[in-house]
């Protein structure tokens, strides 16, 4: 049996997941989609556009909390800069919705400099479309 993929928001700073509890709520309108930016090509390397996943909070670090199960939209790789002139394409993302608050939140997670986040680092770019609510129990993590 396939594993189903999991996609985490870190609940240790509630600005990074405000709205996406509620987009759930939403799903099944445009309001209810969801954008979300990750370092890194992970996500666009293994996710697939219809595919569905898990998305969860994690409060702590080895329990996730499920809040409901979404289809893959769109996954696209590029960098920040790709984000830079387009900053309407993030109304629909958790959390920042400007380029420049993008690369100032992933800077306090992953630090900056030269090991840490630029303008220039790779991203992920996934869209979502909640599919179903199963708000807050426990999945093992991936």
């Amino acid at each position: 049996m396939d594993t189903i993929p999991v996609l985490n928001w870190y609940g240790d700073n509630p600005d990074l997941t405000e709205g996406l509890v509620e987009r759930f709520e939403q799903r099944g309108t445009p309001e209810g989609n969801i954008r979300t930016i990750r370092l890194g090509d992970k996500w666009a390397n293994l996710l697939t556009p219809g595919e569905i996943i898990i998305v969860s909070i994690m409060d702590d670090q080895q329990i996730p909390h499920t809040i409901g199960y979404a289809r893959v939209q769109r996954v696209q790789k590029g960098t920040l800069w790709d984000l830079q002139d387009n900053d309407e394409s993030l109304a629909a993302n958790i959390g920042a919705k400007t380029w420049n608050r993008v690369l100032k939140d992933m800077q306090s997670v992953y630090g900056k400099g030269e090991d840490g986040v630029g303008p220039d680092s790779v991203v992920s770019i996934i869209d979502i479309e909640p599919k179903t609510i199963v708000q807050f129990s426990t999945v093992p993590a991936s």
